[in-house]
Parts: structure tokens; sequence; C-alpha cells
């Protein structure tokens, strides 16, 4: 009897125990959106489903840690909204049977609520080929439900939005340099995240980079004007804007691939040149090797003319010469021409004045001085000499008394300019 007993009582706790095992877990509470984590702003809604009768034979109340926190009520589904940190916790929900008040409760669902997120933007190389692209990347905290915006300004415009083909765009490829944002959105209303701080990608084109000059002498003369250019193995179908230094210092005021300069001494030395993209500063190559320039004090003729004009000069210098000698022989032959002129004109005066004298003899009279220096101007002057007392018979050796006398001018002008 008393065994009999026993297992009554056995088994009425074993079917209540039956009974409350069943309808606690029969009851599933779910959440929507269904994330791991929640942000300050966003909504969730709880979902209650006792998985008996319909939702009308029940009445619904929202646990929270252990205690109430939304009572008795006739709807399934609960809704957050504006979710805050104090409303992190363990949740479940539990039911009333109307007809009989049985209850029974759900599982249990953590609801992880943090602060506003912000958004991260990770970049891969940024050294790349031209022609090519750099991979961008944006997370918010890991979480998932996102898809993403990306935004893209410069030092010199303003900021926007960028179009791309991906709907959740969470990896875009670039192929400009520049400064890149971008930020997560999720749910139904859209909620965002902060905005990622700035990503500055600066990017190196990996081509070759090399200075040329033209004229290519081994030597440079100062004065000389020379041609640097900067070229762009792989990239000539782009346009450029390219910086030059010398010595390690900028050089002021040169942004064209080729550089025209006329040089001196100072000049000598390393150059080197880098470019950037003309639409896009943010994108460059390289510095280039650098080129060494040695320039010498003395300069160079200038062309192939100079040895012409030597020989031009030569001919004429001797021309010039040969002109004077012709103007000085020219000179002496008119003193000659003169001084025979006087003499014969002398003669013809003293023929006449002394008809006796006998006009076929003739007495020519030489200075010595004049044969030894034939340069000097002299002048012959025939003196007659006349008695004026008695008149005397002439005789025909009287004629020959003519005294000729050798006048020197010259000795006469140089003695005048001394007094």
């Amino acid at each position: 009897m008393m065994d009999h007993s026993f297992l009554c009582v056995l088994g009425l706790f074993w079917l209540y125990t039956l009974l409350c095992t069943g309808h606690t877990q029969g009851a599933v509470l779910t959440i929507d959106p269904n994330w791991l984590t929640f942000y300050t702003g966003e909504s969730v809604t709880f979902i209650c489903d006792m998985k008996e009768g319909t939702n009308t034979d029940w009445e619904y109340r929202i646990l929270k840690d252990g205690q109430e926190s939304v009572t008795y009520n006739s709807h399934p589904l609960y809704e957050l909204t504006l979710l805050h940190i104090r409303y992190k916790g363990e949740y479940r929900c539990c039911g009333l049977l109307k007809t009989s008040h049985d209850s029974k409760c759900s599982n249990k669902i953590f609801l992880n609520v943090r602060d506003k997120p912000r958004a991260e933007v990770t970049a891969g190389t940024t050294t790349i080929s031209v022609g090519g692209s750099v991979t961008l990347s944006c997370s918010v905290d890991n979480s998932a439900g996102w898809k993403y915006q990306w935004f893209r300004r410069t030092s010199h415009t303003s900021e926007y939005r960028l179009k791309t083909n991906d709907e959740q765009n969470r990896t875009i490829s670039v192929s400009q340099g520049g400064i890149y944002r971008c930020r997560g959105e999720r749910g139904d209303p859209a909620y965002y995240s902060d905005m990622s701080n700035d990503a500055s990608i600066n990017i190196i084109f990996s081509n070759q980079v090399v200075v040329t000059r033209q004229p290519d002498w081994p030597q440079i003369f100062s004065g000389e004007k020379i041609t640097l250019t900067c070229e762009i193995q792989g990239g000539e179908t782009t346009e450029w804007m390219c910086v030059w230094r010398h010595l390690g210092s900028i050089i002021p005021q040169i942004s064209s691939k080729q550089f025209t300069f006329t040089v001196s001494e100072l000049s000598s030395g390393d150059y080197q040149c880098q470019c950037e993209r003309r639409d896009d500063s943010y994108s460059s190559t390289k510095w280039s090797e650098a080129i060494r320039l040695s320039v010498s004090a003395v300069s160079r003729p200038e062309s192939s003319s100079f040895p012409v004009l030597l020989m031009v000069g030569s001919v004429i210098g001797i021309i010039l010469l040969i002109f004077l000698l012709l103007l000085c022989l020219c000179k002496r032959s008119k003193d000659l021409c003169c001084i025979r002129w006087i003499q014969s004109q002398s003669s013809s005066q003293s023929s006449s004045s002394h008809p006796g004298v006998n006009q076929n003899e003739t007495n020519q009279y030489s200075s010595p001085l004049h044969d030894a220096d034939e340069s000097r101007d002299v002048t012959y002057s025939l003196i007659e000499l006349k008695h004026f007392g008695k008149k005397r018979k002439w005789s025909p050796a009287a004629g020959d008394a003519a005294v000729y006398s050798e006048v020197g001018l010259g000795a006469a002008l140089d003695n005048n300019a001394a007094m």
C-alpha cells in the first residue's frame, strides 16, 4: 500500500516536471534584426512564439535579467527603439494561456548594446604601376548587416560621394589618390555609423623614371644651353607635371617634363625629377636616379664656322696691308714727280735768262744727302748771280757761274718748330 502511494506521488511529480519542461522548451524568443551587437540609436523587435494555439490565446510579457520589463499584454511582438547602453542585458518572454492560466517562458537572448560605432578605412599597397589601382576596405566594428558609402576629396576640391556598382561596397578599387572616407549603413529605417577618419591615399607609381639630356656632350661649358627631359617608362600617354631638384633643393617655377637653361659653373652637380599626374596631385612617380653635370669655365666655340671666320679675317688683314703699301708707294712716286717737274722748270728759266748757255749741256747736281736718303723731301733752287755795279761785258764763261743750292725744307721746318 505504501509502495503504491509512493509510485503515485512520483508519477505526479514526473508529470508536473514534464509539463513544465515541455512548455518552457516550446516557447521561442527571436529578435529582428538578428544581430549579435546593437548600437545606441538603433531599434530591435522581440518576437515571442508560444508554439501552441494562436496568438490571441496568450498574453505575453518580457523579462530582462529576471525582472519584468514589459507587463502582460496581447502583443507577441515588442519593439525597443532608440536603444541605449542601459538596455543591454539578458531577455526572455513568457506567455500565459488565457483558458487555463498555464504559463511557459522562452529561451534567453543576450542583447549587446554599444555606443555608436565609427567606420574604419584600410588600404592595400599604394605602390602600383601606371594604370593600376589601390584596394580600399571599410568596416564597422566587425559587425554584420552593413553596406558602405564612400567619399573622396582633395586639398582643392570639395567632398563628393563615389558611385559604385557593388551594393555592399565594402571593398572598392581606386586609380586616383586623394582623401577618402566611408561610413556604414544598415537597418530600416537606415542607421548610419559615424564617418571614418580621413585616409590620405598617396599613390606611388613604380614605373622607372630616367633623366636624359641634350646635347649629350661629355663636357659642358659655361654659357651653353642644355635641355633635361624627365621620361616615365610606360607612362608616355599620361599627362605629367614634374618637379626638378638640383643638389637636393627644389628648383622653383619649373613644372614641365623638359627643363632648358643656360649653364654656369654653379650649374654643376646632380639633377633629379619627380612627376605627378596632371589631374591627380596625390599620384606621383618616385624620384629619378641623379644625372650629374660638370660645367667648365672656359667657353667652347659655339659653332664650326670659327675656322671660316679666322680665314676671312686673315685675308682681310693681308688686303689691308697691301693697300697701305701701295698707298706709300704712290705717295713716294708723286714726290719724285714733283721734284723732276721743279728741276725742269728751273732749267727752262735758266735757259731763257742766259741765252748763251748751251741747251745741250746740262749740268746735273746731286746731293750726297739726297742719295743717302731718298725719302727726304728736297727742293733745288737755281740762284743767279748778278752784278749791280759797273756793267761788264758778258762772257760765255760767266753763264757757267750759276750756283745751285740745296734747300732743306724739312730741316727748316724742324728749326722753326724748335724756335
